[in-house]
C-alpha cells in the first residue's frame, strides 16, 4: 500500500509539473500576442494618418 502511493503521488507531481509549465507558456504567448495586436493598431492608425495627411 505505501509503495502505490507512492508511485501514485509521484505521477501526480509529474503530471502537474509539465502542465503548470504549458498553463505559463501559454499566459506568456497571449500576453505577447496583445502587445502584437496593440503595436499592429497603432501602426495601422498612424499609416492611416499619415496617407489621410499626404494625400490632400
Amino acid at each position: 500500500m505505501a509503495a502505490y502511493s507512492h508511485q501514485c503521488s509521484d505521477g501526480g507531481k509529474k503530471k502537474r509539473a509539465p502542465h503548470g509549465r504549458r498553463a505559463r507558456v501559454e499566459g506568456k504567448l497571449l500576453v505577447t500576442s496583445r502587445k502584437r495586436q496593440k503595436r499592429q493598431q497603432l501602426v495601422q492608425t498612424v499609416i492611416v494618418g499619415f496617407t489621410m495627411v499626404v494625400k490632400p
